[in-house]
């Protein structure tokens, strides 16, 4: 019976998540009112930018690759079908 409890309590309340919260909210509170000067901004938009424009460049690339092939395989497919099979698709 106690084992059941003492998993039963060590199972509904994490500890480690709830004191991670607690410290990253306390940070949170303690310098929510800080200001950052022109330079700082900058330099915190430029690790971003530095960080996410490379992934973004190659999200781009994979659709623009994707789409390419899409219309390859189309362009393909319609010269190598015969007229009369256009047709009867057509209408």
């Amino acid at each position: 019976m106690t084992e059941e409890k003492n998993l039963e309590a060590a199972t509904s309340s994490p500890e480690s998540t709830t004191t991670a919260k607690d410290e990253n909210y306390t940070f949170y509170r303690e310098n929510r009112g800080i200001e950052y000067t022109a330079e700082e901004e900058k330099n915190v938009l430029r690790k971003i930018d530095l960080q996410l424009i490379p992934i973004l460049f190659v999200i781009y690339l994979i659709n623009v690759r994707s789409h390419q092939c899409s219309g390859s395989r189309l362009v393909c497919y319609l010269l190598h079908t015969d007229s009369a099979n256009l047709d009867a698709v057509s209408g």
